[in-house]
C-alpha cells in the first residue's frame, strides 16, 4: 500500500521503548472503566444493540480479512526474498 512506504515505524518503536511504563497506567484506566461501567449498568435495563453489533461485527470481519490477506502477502514477500529464517527471526523495524 502507498501509505506504508511513508510510515516511520522506527520512531514509534523508539517512543514505546522509552515510554513502556505507560502501559500499566493505560491497563489500569481500562480496567477501572470496564468494572466501573459494569457496576453502573448492573441494575439498568439492557440496551437493544443488535443492529449496531451486527454492523460492528461485519466491519471487524472485513478489517480482519484485509489484515490477514495483507499479512499473507507480506509473509510471501519476505519468504520469497529472504528465506524462512527471516519470516520468524528478524524484525524489520529495528
Amino acid at each position: 500500500m502507498p501509505f506504508e512506504g511513508n510510515f516511520q515505524g522506527f520512531n514509534w518503536v523508539q517512543w514505546f521503548d522509552k515510554n513502556w511504563g505507560l502501559v500499566f497506567y493505560m491497563v489500569g484506566a481500562y480496567m477501572a472503566v470496564i468494572f466501573g461501567l459494569q457496576a453502573w449498568m448492573e441494575n439498568r435495563r439492557a440496551f437493544e444493540l443488535r443492529k449496531q453489533l451486527f454492523v460492528w461485527n461485519v466491519i471487524l470481519a472485513v478489517f480482519s480479512l484485509y489484515g490477514g490477506l495483507r499479512s499473507v502477502h507480506e509473509l510471501h514477500y519476505v519468504y520469497s526474498n529472504f528465506g524462512l529464517y527471516s519470516t520468524y527471526c528478524l524484525n524489520g523495524l529495528r
